[in-house]
């Protein structure tokens, strides 16, 4: 197809309002879609004739977004991109609407982000858009406990003013605009919905390119009101929380401390406080295990990525340790039945704190709620210690029979650290003792029925 043709497409395809008896016909829609995948295709060719039907007012300004998408998508150079969006702002913004106007915002993120040369005009034309547009007005799902803080995101960079909000906060590079772009951020803490002040956080950790302290002072000011939607908001790298710790922790301890009461900060507050405890910041420690005490969703989060993550590292395995003890001091079935799940990421290695922890577990409260994957975990460390294993099983109370143990778990860690200790220390009175286990086992008909059959089978094989 010619320029020419696209062209009169444009201006025939210039309208949603399609009767049902156009079903089988061309539509706005594909063609939008259509010029959008050629224009990526070949950018070099599409973007004169991009900026020559700017002047076409009788072509629809969603064209000329279609276009700039492509051309995104193309890897057009940024420099041609930057001035076609300036003569489309100077020439066709008065055509703009709710809906293509989030378009066109977010086709300016290919020009902005890390741009140290953004056109002052593209900056103020995000800045008015900010000041002059109202916030979004969002309904949450009262019954949504699980991801507030990503609503409120998901919520704001999908509103005009959100996207702008964000466009500001990637002027990071922009230092001779580092005092406009701080004042405008401050207006949005003082001024808007959490919505909308949710997409300083969402990326915030940026604006530490341009003053760390300031910065800082931002997010107090973002935090004022303690809103829970963004205390929600989850660690992640563009948290401008996870950096700010180490810029003046000791400025935070006011904030930590009623940031601690909400209930929905449970969770990323658990992964900033950890970082504290961790990194060794003054009352990192006391803080993280005040949210301990007071806060389930904290706990169960601890409790895996502790597991998953820092168990396995040698810097800082001991903390890890600690925190994991500590979460034995609580009687809570959900804590509980995600710790015996952690037993697929805690490491199957001996040691003092491995120990210390097995021992302190079997007789916790949240020890109740163990199931296969704590007798999986006994049978991986019994090569290392039997003994241990075997202790552990004693302490384990196997004869509460659970519908949900499968065939080799738990009676195949006493028959296996039996036949370890046996090969080496055959007068041990351990083994008696696993002898009288076994026995009282057989009498529970659920074993005799599942696991006794699985373990003949095997003998016999």
């Amino acid at each position: 197809m010619s320029l020419n043709d696209w062209k009169n497409t444009f201006l025939k395809l210039n309208t949603k309002q399609r009767s049902f008896d156009d079903w089988n016909k061309p539509t706005k829609e594909g063609n939008l879609s259509q010029f959008k995948n050629h224009v990526a295709q070949n950018s070099i060719k599409f973007l004169p004739f991009i900026v020559e039907i700017v002047n076409e007012s009788k072509i629809d300004i969603e064209y000329l977004i279609s276009g700039l998408e492509g051309l995104q998508e193309g890897k057009c150079g940024k420099k041609d991109f930057e001035d076609l969006c300036l003569n489309i702002i100077e020439k066709r913004s008065h055509n703009f609407n709710d809906i293509n106007l989030s378009s066109f915002l977010r086709t300016l993120h290919y020009i902005v982000q890390g741009n140290k040369n953004l056109d002052k005009r593209i900056f103020e034309f995000i800045k008015q858009i900010i000041y002059k547009y109202p916030d979004r007005q969002f309904t949450y799902n009262i019954n949504q406990k699980e991801d507030k803080g990503m609503d409120a995101i998901t919520a704001g960079i999908n509103s005009i003013r959100g996207i702008a909000v964000e466009l500001m906060v990637e002027c990071y590079e922009l230092k001779q605009f580092e005092n406009e772009i701080f004042e405008t951020l401050e207006y949005v803490a003082d001024n808007t919905n959490e919505i909308t002040r949710s997409c300083v956080i969402f990326k915030g950790a940026w604006l530490n390119n341009l003053n760390k302290n300031r910065t800082l002072d931002l997010y107090l000011k973002l935090l004022r009101d303690f809103n829970p939607h963004l205390l929600a908001i989850p660690c992640h790298d563009g948290h401008p929380l996870l950096y700010l710790m180490h810029v003046d922790f000791k400025k935070l301890h006011p904030f930590f401390s009623k940031a601690i009461l909400v209930e929905e900060a449970g969770k990323p507050m658990s992964m900033f406080l950890l970082n504290a405890y961790l990194h060794n910041l003054p009352r990192g420690y006391s803080l993280l295990k005040n949210l301990i005490s007071i806060n389930p969703m904290a706990r169960q989060e601890l409790a895996w990525y502790v597991c998953a993550h820092i168990l396995k590292d040698e810097r800082y395995s001991s903390k890890g340790w600690n925190i994991m003890k500590l979460l034995l001091d609580f009687n809570d079935k959900e804590l509980g039945e995600k710790i015996n799940h952690c037993f697929l990421h805690i490491p199957a290695i001996i040691n003092d704190n491995l120990i210390t922890f097995l021992n302190k577990y079997v007789k916790s409260a949240v020890g109740k709620y163990r199931d296969n994957y704590f007798f999986d975990f006994l049978r991986k460390i019994i090569p290392s210690d039997a003994h241990q294993a075997l202790n552990c099983f004693f302490e384990s109370k196997p004869e509460d029979f659970k519908q949900t143990f499968y065939e080799k778990s738990p009676i195949n860690v006493l028959i296996e650290s039996y036949n370890g200790i046996r090969e080496y220390e055959k007068d041990n009175p351990l083994l008696e003792k696993a002898m009288d286990m076994f026995d009282s086992l057989l009498k529970i008909q659920e074993y005799r029925n599942n696991h006794l059959r699985m373990f003949l089978k095997e003998l016999s094989a």
